[in-house]
């Protein structure tokens, strides 16, 4: 009997020390990633809009920062959820087809490869 008490005290504070071995500090995934792994995406942004209020099927032009065709791929451009025909793609400017379906005020946004998307401030209005 006394062997069996012996072994499972030996079990049971194996088992404690083993629980407060594994125990550490949490820290926060944002705060880890920010100290460990902070890599330099390029971000894709849109400036200006003009026009800002155009008919559907019409061009309008995009001009903003790393729009070029190694950051943003032809899809990356959207109205609303629509994504936008290019007409012409260039680092800086992008010319766009508003697509036929876009009938309300709808963000205007960039998407890039790295799956970051920028909102432009103002509306997109379409002129019916």
């Amino acid at each position: 009997m006394k062997k069996i008490q012996k072994y499972m005290m030996i079990a049971l504070v194996g088992a404690i020390a083993m629980l407060t071995a594994g125990c550490q500090k949490d820290t926060a995934p944002e705060e880890e990633f920010s100290k460990n792994y902070d890599i330099p995406w390029k971000i894709s942004r849109i400036t200006n809009v003009t026009p800002i209020e155009a008919a559907p099927g019409s061009n309008i032009t995009l001009t903003g920062e790393n729009l070029g065709t190694d950051l943003v791929l032809p899809s990356g451009f959207l109205i609303g959820t629509l994504p936008c025909v290019v007409v012409s793609q260039a680092a800086t400017t992008v010319v766009v087809t508003v697509p036929m379906a876009v009938a309300e005020p709808m963000d205007v946004s960039v998407r890039n490869l790295h799956n970051r998307t920028f909102v432009y401030e103002q509306q997109f209005t379409p002129v019916l």
